[in-house]
């Protein structure tokens, strides 16, 4: 009997150790955007005509939730596809279903043993997705991060470069905006008008699939009602009258 016993002991854990190896090597379907026009020719942007670029999942919803929440736009994340299991994958797709807005995110490198990851080896890559993202159609209207980066984050700074250099290079920088100044105290931000409050809600609900994430969007939650968006043309003025 206990011979039987021993037997069925290593069977079950033979069997929970082939079941872990096929979790693990199992590559979840339909995780893979593309940054080429066959790719984004099967993703519905009818009466599309503004793109935001962000660096990573929940910007979109921290900097521009209730821009979403209000118009269409196409939104492209840069990283994060593939990390934790494909979870920021799933977390952004989720975030980007309450507004119903079509969007890709990429893989390019955030964090990586607990460290960030320079993006210096990857920009000329980026580069040329962008250019690509930005001559697919005519844009109206392209966001991005600000030169500060908000509050210095360095793939805000490098997205906000990168995307402004092509828009130079195309004949586009016309068309460009900034997120806001970053508030750091509210005392700077009594005079500054909030989002509508319905735009709000449906940008607080955003938030709500970024579990991971929950410290870093509550850290910022002085910003939450506030999207001062600013035409990269109009940056400098606007910084020196914050600083005033």
């Amino acid at each position: 009997m206990r011979y039987f016993d021993r037997v069925q002991k290593i069977f079950l854990i033979a069997c929970m150790v082939f079941a872990f190896f096929c979790i693990m090597n199992t590559n979840p379907p339909d995780t893979e955007d593309y940054v080429d026009t066959s790719y984004l020719n099967k993703i519905c942007l009818d009466h599309v005509d503004r793109i935001m670029i962000v660096a990573h999942p929940d910007d979109e919803s921290l900097w521009g939730g209730a821009h979403l929440a209000q118009h269409r736009y196409f939104v492209v994340c840069l990283t994060n596809a593939k990390t934790y299991n494909h979870r920021r994958y799933w977390e952004f797709k989720n975030a980007m279903k309450i507004t119903n807005t079509p969007n890709i995110i990429l893989n390019y490198p955030d964090y990586e043993n607990g460290h960030r990851i320079d993006w210096a080896p990857y920009e000329k890559e980026i580069e040329q997705d962008i250019r690509s993202l930005l001559s697919y159609r005519d844009w109206k209207e392209i966001v991005t991060h600000n030169p500060d980066g908000e509050y210095g984050h360095q793939h805000h700074i490098a997205a906000s470069r990168i995307v402004t250099k092509v828009c130079k290079e195309t004949g586009q920088y016309d068309r460009l905006q900034y997120f806001g100044i970053y508030q750091w105290d509210l005392k700077d931000v009594k005079d500054i008008v909030t989002v509508d409050r319905k735009y709000l809600e449906i940008k607080q609900k955003m938030f709500r699939p970024y579990y991971r994430e929950r410290n870093t969007i509550k850290k910022h939650q002085l910003m939450h009602p506030y999207e001062q968006w600013i035409k990269a043309s109009d940056w400098n003025n606007a910084k020196r009258k914050f600083h005033k």
